[in-house]
């Protein structure tokens, strides 16, 4: 049997004849398209022809001018004012909740302000100085105007939203007479500023034993307390929670509240609670049943009295797909988020 030959397809030529209907418009449409490219490119030669034969007298072409290269500046500039904010669900919420990040003040603590707007931020944390050297210029007056400007500008009460992280070189706990001196002298500065800025929460790490007995550690740090609030009027110091390991003092609430009951003015202190802290010192935080739990033992040992804020900071451990889902508090904006209590 003799095998037939390949059918051939219908060749269609566009520029002969007639064309089926429905292909003879997209063929029309892109010829149409590519005219008014071609037109476009044509007259944009022109005009840059002529602009620059008139703006040179003697005729020479000017050199091309150099390609601005984008910048992350210009991109965010290019989205909006607060390209984050309108991402962000903290004005959403049903119930106020002040809910934000640690935001840079590089620059002066003014600029706290524009960055935690920036983000749509309702609070936020930042450093009053720089955490990484002792000694620091003094607060400016113009600083301290333009960052009660601004709060005023944006709606923030510095006395509810901004809670300020204290330094980490700081350890009241220390043994040492002169290092003891060195960093009360950091932290008293930092409540100053603090009350500068009308600022009344101020979150501080409480410190290490450095081997020393740990009730003897405990005692210094709230003698330390007694007595900068006796050189201070208003700013509550809040004792963050830690996640223990060597000589660390406040990964469990016996410590918090070992502190706390020789503070002589109970209303000048306060707990900021860590998530990632309280999680890595044992505290379970996984379900919502576990912190209930875990808010439970806390009230029941320091009492819910002293809570003043959370550093909600998710981690791989509390993420992993191991384990349930944390509970399912408002998400941050960034890893670091303060949710402060007036």
């Amino acid at each position: 049997m003799a095998r037939s030959s390949p059918r051939k397809k219908p060749t269609v030529n566009y520029n002969e004849g007639e064309a089926p209907k429905p292909l003879a418009r997209a063929v029309a449409k892109v010829k149409s398209l590519a005219a008014k490219a071609t037109h476009k490119r044509k007259a944009a030669a022109e005009e840059a022809d002529d602009g620059e034969v008139n703006g040179h007298s003697n005729g020479t072409p000017a050199a091309p001018a150099p390609k601005k290269r984008r910048t992350a500046k210009a991109s965010k500039d290019e989205q909006g004012g607060m390209p984050l904010a309108e991402r962000t669900a903290v004005a959403s919420l049903k119930k106020a909740m002040y809910i934000g990040a640690h935001v840079s003040a590089a620059g002066g603590v003014q600029n706290s302000i524009p960055n935690a707007v920036h983000i749509g931020a309702n609070a936020f944390a930042l450093f009053l100085k720089s955490q990484r050297k002792w000694d620091n210029p003094a607060m400016t007056d113009e600083a301290r105007d333009l960052f009660l400007h601004n709060c005023k500008e944006h709606g923030y009460d510095a006395g509810a939203h901004a809670l300020p992280h204290g330094s980490y070189l700081v350890n009241l706990a220390q043994p040492d007479a002169a290092k003891a001196d060195q960093a009360y002298a950091s932290f008293v500065d930092d409540l100053r500023r603090c009350e500068q800025l009308g600022v009344r929460l101020y979150n501080f790490h409480p410190g290490s034993t450095l081997g020393d007995a740990r009730p003897a550690a405990v005692a210094r740090i709230a003698a330390q307390l007694n007595k900068a609030h006796r050189e201070t009027s208003s700013v509550v110091t809040v004792l963050e929670n830690m996640a223990g390991g060597g000589n660390v003092i406040g990964a469990t609430w016996e410590d918090l509240r070992d502190v706390i009951a020789l503070v002589d003015d109970k209303d000048r202190v306060g707990v900021c609670i860590d998530t990632c802290h309280a999680f890595a010192a044992g505290h379970d935080l996984r379900t919502p049943e576990a912190f209930d739990k875990t808010m439970d033992a806390f009230n029941d040992v320091v009492g819910a009295k002293y809570l003043k804020a959370f550093h909600r900071t998710l981690t791989t451990c509390l993420q992993a797909k191991s384990n349930p889902p944390p509970p399912p508090y408002p998400r941050p904006l960034r890893p670091v988020s303060v949710c402060s209590r007036s």
